[in-house]
This record gives structure tokens, sequence and C-alpha cells, in this order.
């Protein structure tokens, strides 16, 4: 998706994830979600977040959340299509939309919200991100999930720490 686009991709996220997005994807414009402009348990954008999506005048939105926090952003946007995964009260929102499914992997679930525009699955060789190790540096086991399909457990961890030999 990114090369049909060219440079005219923007990333909205939160900060923390900044570094992973740059590591792969140097070609896209990325957009900084400030959790203090947050309302609502973080569930809404306010005016400040919300102008800023504004200014850079999507034409077209990939949602890959479906969430409250994606719809205050897509509402005031003026997009001309919206399309991406989304929960049934919100599908309403989106020129094409498909309900937000729990497993099997995140990437599958982008590939839904990637689907809804073109049509097509991502191939499974895209959907693996190269490995590439510092061995150098220090080495970040990311305990968290967002949902149980993707949890692993305290085994699996032990198990990759042996692998790193940590």
């Amino acid at each position: 998706m990114i090369e049909r686009y060219e440079r005219n991709v923007y990333l909205i996220c939160f900060k923390e994830t900044v570094p992973i997005y740059e590591y792969y994807f140097s070609d896209i414009s990325i957009v900084i979600i400030d959790s203090r402009n947050l309302k609502i348990n973080g569930r809404w954008a306010d005016r400040k977040m919300r102008n800023l999506v504004k200014t850079i005048k999507p034409e077209i939105i990939f949602d890959l959340n479906g969430n409250m926090l994606s719809l205050s952003f897509m509402l005031f946007s003026k997009a001309k299509e919206i399309y991406g995964i989304s929960r049934r009260q919100f599908s309403g929102f989106y020129t094409k939309s498909v309900e937000v499914r729990k497993t099997p992997h995140i990437l599958h679930i982008y590939s839904d919200a990637i689907k809804t525009k073109f049509g097509t699955d991502m191939e499974e060789s895209r959907m693996i991100f190269p490995s590439r190790f510092n061995n150098d540096g220090p080495v970040i086991i990311h305990p968290f999930a967002g949902w149980t399909a993707k949890e692993w457990g305290l085994n699996k961890f032990i198990q990759i720490a042996d692998k790193l030999h940590l």
C-alpha cells in the first residue's frame, strides 16, 4: 500500500511506537498522538488533535483500529473515503469496513482493513517483518497483548529468553 501512494502516507500513532514505525517504514510521515490530548479515558481526541489530522487533508483513511478514538479523528477529517476494520456500531461511518476480529494475528487484522479498499489479501510474505538484530544492543521483551489470542504466557517468554541467551 505504501508503494502505491508514495510519500503521501501518514501514520497516526502514539509516541511510544514511533521508533518501530520509523525503523520499518522510512517513506511515511508520522503524526504523533499525545495522550494528554485525549478525552473520555483515551477514547476521544480533543480539538487540537482533530485539527492536526484535519490539516493533513486526507482523501482516503485506512483505519486499522476500528475504535472510538479512530472515529473521533475520522469524523472531522473530511476524507472522501474511509476503509478499515470497525466495531459494528461504527460501521456506518465507513465507505466500506469489516468487523474487527480477534484472531489469528494482528497482521491478518490489518490485511482485513486494506482488503476493504483493494479486495485482495496481503501476501503472506509481506506480512513477515525481516529480522534485524543488533547483537550489541538491548533486547526488549514486551509482555503485553491487546487481546487474549495474542498472549504468549510465561513459558513462551522463557523459551525466547533461552534462545536469546538471556
